[in-house]
């Protein structure tokens, strides 16, 4: 700054700020996948072969990170494992994450989503 005499009266200084935002958001299912190369996941359906093992990868974003797991599963875990499958069936993936506001407040968030299995016989099919 200068006056009005064109004396210098203070210097300008620039001082850089990092401000980290951490932004809180309830889960998403973003991905159902199978490592099994003949599997195909469309509309959230598969079709497989009566007889086949199949696993199926459940993936979500969220944040904090949300727990996925398939209901009705022994274990928590985002793969499901289904040894030789016979019959069409419904599965369920479930994501879970707790989230802690800044006034205290603790919110509980799930989503779910379906993969249906139509199996197909290489002859008649008989349950």
């Amino acid at each position: 700054m200068r006056t009005f005499d064109g004396i210098n009266s203070a210097e300008a200084t620039e001082k850089n700020i990092a401000l980290k935002i951490n932004v809180l958001y309830p889960p998403v299912i973003t991905k159902l996948s199978s490592n099994d190369k003949s599997i195909e996941i469309i509309n959230s359906t598969i079709r497989v072969q009566r007889g086949d093992n199949i696993n199926i990868v459940c993936t979500s974003d969220a944040n904090p990170l949300a727990t996925v797991f398939w209901n009705g599963q022994l274990i928590d875990s985002p793969t499901l494992t289904v040894i030789s499958v016979q019959h069409d069936a419904v599965w369920t993936c479930q994501a879970t994450n707790t989230m802690t506001e800044f006034d205290g407040v603790i919110s509980t968030s799930n989503v779910t989503r379906n993969v249906s299995a139509r199996v197909l016989c290489k002859n008649r099919c008989t349950y």
